[in-house]
């Protein structure tokens, strides 16, 4: 009887272990529906700050130079994407990207940065963790989604992710921007 007992509680170990790992491999990456128009990106830098805009350059270096079939660089033009910092006192928030119509029918992103909020987190004083939250913001830009806390914590788009650790594109980023953009 406790020999039955102990097989059945074993196999439903094995049956929910399974399922759990299965779950988990799945949700590596999740969509947010507003994809970019176009697979090479072109952002306006409006950060007015040197050591932030040298981040932003190895954000963009970072998804440029991986397996993500996507590209961005600098733009001087106000038609583009557009990036920006705030200093607003909120600690909530580290950045927010958020899709806009420019009037030509395509999907353009402004990023706003929370230079307080990032500082405020960013302990250790590593440039990593400021690189992380800019190609976390820029991930949303290629249409990826935050991931939450049952997802996967390995990747960029986690929200618990640590930027001290991880600053660039993991496989699941770049899975789901390759998912848009063949």
């Amino acid at each position: 009887m406790k020999r039955g007992i102990l097989k059945t509680a074993l196999m439903i170990t094995v049956v929910l272990m399974t399922l759990c790992t299965s779950v988990y491999a799945l949700t590596s990456y999740r969509l947010n529906g507003y994809p970019h128009s176009g697979k090479y990106v072109y952002l306006e830098n409006l950060l007015g700050d040197s050591y932030y805009s040298q981040r932003l350059d190895n954000a963009m270096f970072y998804w440029t130079n991986s397996a993500a079939h996507v590209g961005i660089w600098k733009s001087y033009s106000s038609s583009n994407d557009q990036i920006v910092m705030q200093n607003d006192g909120s600690t909530t928030v580290e950045g927010v990207a958020y899709p806009y119509d420019p009037g030509d029918g395509s999907t353009a992103y402004y990023i706003t940065i929370n230079k307080y909020s990032i500082d405020k987190a960013n302990t250790s004083g590593t440039q990593s963790y400021i690189e992380g939250a800019l190609v976390h913001e820029i991930g949303h830009l290629f249409g990826l989604d935050d991931l939450k806390f049952f997802d996967s914590h390995s990747q960029i788009m986690s929200y618990y992710n640590d930027r001290n650790l991880r600053c660039t594109p993991q496989s699941g980023d770049i899975a789901g921007v390759n998912s848009i953009y063949p």
